[in-house]
């Protein structure tokens, strides 16, 4: 790329002199008007872009002015984001005017940084060959050192191969090496953090905003304009980033310590966690944050949706941990995703607004979780469906944060389709605004669950069990001699009692089995989910699945929990002021089943 300080008639002088190659006027009349075209271009858009940073940042108070647009997704038409998310983050100083020497003081100290733990043993000088040499057991060995450095680079490498596989940016490899470089040294200059996986998932997001941003800076930008060619310079883009990560994880490195602390208790006894109990969980922080956001944040502004959490024994665990991790990376698209993260990095409160954003989200899918089992809530969680403006959940943080500062944005619910019930994951779905009253919520479950009804889910193998004996037990028994042979033979018992023996007998071996399988396939999850695994999501829910099946097989949980589908035809209950006891038609259909298989089954031995 070239700068464009050369004046446009010393350019076009030099397609004059070389006329004689063109033997046709119209040609050369043409390449004159395409390259005065060109030009002019590139001088409105160089004008344009040292206009917008005029306007930016040589105002009063404009960090405020910064701050406030980043609220309310203005940043997402900016070409300079990435000088934004530098002040936000405290890279660069509030006064404009040392914004020159603190950056290349920066520059200089990553320079440095990276000639210390970027080392090559071949190049070390004043060592005996005792020490210097791969064979070297010594620990002043520089050999040793490499060795344990290239072993974490291979683990760095392995997770940016895998970053965002849908954009052609992250598989270049002047991108991946940028991008091992700073997660090294940020893991050799921090030891007690080090590297975890869902850390490049972090600086994804910043390198996509300053590569792009600085590319676009470098192709118009006009040289004379000395703080812009300073502050945003390709040449600098590694150094540069490594400085925004850092801040940016004095946020979120809580995140990633882990700690041994003791197993959370389940809520329902019936249910298991999916966490082993001699794995090292995470850290304390986040445990808390989320036991807080769950019972504690969301119990204030919707205590039903938190007690339908509660009782289907869904641990905040299962879908915060990654929520705050990646701070909402894999529940958004990229770009999308850039607008929550302006609110975050211009937010005084960085995991005050996380933790809103969360509640925001939850809030968003509350009335698809009240009407979904312990499966298909887990599956909403962990694929949260997508919406076509974000900008909702950051106004919905807000709103909830400073009711009095902020105005009261439109209650909007997430409406699937029939299918969409099933464990299967939802799909993407317009949104439409719900009325906030109690008698607004009920009517928008009925239309949930009569929409719902029209789509039968295929038969389970315990249901088809269920319905197998009660078939028979119905039938009538045809008893027919045998004439023909005179030898006495043995008759089985077809009695229904022995039938109802045989089938628990099933039952007994089928979730014995289970227990076992669960057993080992529970261990083999959670030493995979410490890696974080691309199908985590997956097997998490397919997991809890079995276990559903388990419970259902040894009669902790009542087959019509499962089976029985939502009526449409059932009346409406009224519901309480407080909303503490409302009657659901999902508990009335549960409890109807219940007493229909009580009255249907016969009295059996234990």
């Amino acid at each position: 790329m070239t700068y464009f300080s050369t004046d446009i008639g010393s350019q076009i002088h030099d397609i004059n002199d070389d006329y004689y190659l063109y033997q046709d006027k119209s040609l050369h009349s043409a390449l004159v008007i395409e390259k005065r075209a060109e030009l002019a271009t590139m001088e409105v858009e160089s004008e344009t872009l040292e206009s917008e940073w005029e306007r930016t940042f040589h105002t009063t108070h404009y960090v405020m002015k910064l701050k406030e647009r980043a609220l309310k997704g203005l940043l997402k038409s900016s070409s300079f984001r990435s000088v934004a998310w530098q002040v936000f983050l405290e890279v660069l100083p509030g006064d404009i005017r040392q914004w020159v020497p603190v950056t290349v003081q920066n520059r200089e100290r990553y320079t440095e940084l990276k000639s210390h733990y970027v080392i090559d043993p071949h190049e070390t000088e004043d060592m005996s060959l005792t020490v210097n040499n791969p064979l070297s057991q010594e620990e002043q060995s520089p050999w040793a050192q490499f060795f344990q450095d290239n072993e974490l680079r291979k683990v760095i490498m392995q997770d940016i191969k895998r970053t965002y596989p849908g954009e052609l940016m992250f598989e270049q490899m002047e991108i991946r090496d940028i991008m091992l470089n700073i997660l090294f040294i940020y893991a050799r200059e921090q030891p007690d953090i080090n590297y975890k996986q869902g850390m490049h998932e972090l600086l994804a997001p910043i390198v996509y905003v300053f590569y792009n941003e600085y590319m676009l800076v470098q192709d118009v930008t006009n040289p004379s304009s000395q703080l812009i060619r300073t502050v945003v310079s390709m040449k600098y883009l590694e150094h540069d980033l490594y400085w925004c990560y850092v801040a940016l994880m004095k946020h979120t490195h809580p995140y990633y310590t882990t700690d041994k602390i003791n197993k959370p208790e389940p809520v329902n006894k019936d249910q298991t966690l999916l966490f082993k109990e001699d794995t090292p969980q995470p850290s304390s922080y986040i445990v808390q944050s989320l036991e807080e956001l769950q019972n504690g944040t969301l119990r204030r502004f919707d205590p039903e949706l938190q007690q339908h959490l509660q009782k289907l024994a869904i641990q905040p665990q299962l879908y915060g941990l990654r929520w705050m991790r990646l701070l909402f990376g894999r529940e958004f698209p990229l770009k999308d995703m850039l607008s929550i993260w302006d609110a975050l990095l211009a937010s005084p409160d960085f995991a005050g607004m996380v933790e809103y954003v969360c509640i925001a989200m939850l809030l968003y899918i509350r009335d698809a979780l009240l009407c979904n089992d312990h499966t298909g809530c887990l599956t909403l969680l962990m694929r949260f469906p997508q919406t076509s403006d974000v900008q909702l959940f950051v106004q919905r943080a807000l709103y909830l944060r400073n009711p009095s500062h902020y105005d009261c944005p439109p209650n909007v619910q997430y409406r699937p389709n029939a299918k969409t019930r099933l464990a299967n994951g939802p799909d993407r779905h317009d949104i439409a605004p719900v009325r906030s009253s109690s008698v607004g919520r009920q009517e928008a479950l009925r239309q949930y669950r009569t929409e719902s009804a029209t789509y039968s889910a295929p038969k389970s193998p315990v249901s088809a069990i269920s319905d197998t004996i009660k078939r028979k037990m119905s039938a009538p028994k045809v008893h027919t001699s045998n004439s023909v042979s005179s030898v006495t033979r043995p008759t089985e018992d077809t009695s229904p009692s022995s039938e109802l023996l045989e089938y628990r007998r099933v039952q007994e071996y089928c979730s014995s089995r289970l227990d076992s399988l669960l057993d080992d396939l529970q261990n083999t999850i959670c030493e995979l989910c410490e890696e974080q695994t691309e199908h985590e999501d997956k097997l998490m829910v397919s997991l809890a699945g079995l276990k559903q099946v388990r419970d259902v097989l040894k009669g902790n949980v009542s087959l019509g929990c499962i089976l029985a589908p939502p009526s449409s035809d059932s009346p409406s209950v009224p519901s309480s002021e407080n909303g503490d006891n409302d009657v659901t038609d999902s508990q009335l259909a549960t409890e109807d089943a219940e007493e229909q298989e009580e009255s249907s089954s016969p009295e059996t031995a234990p």
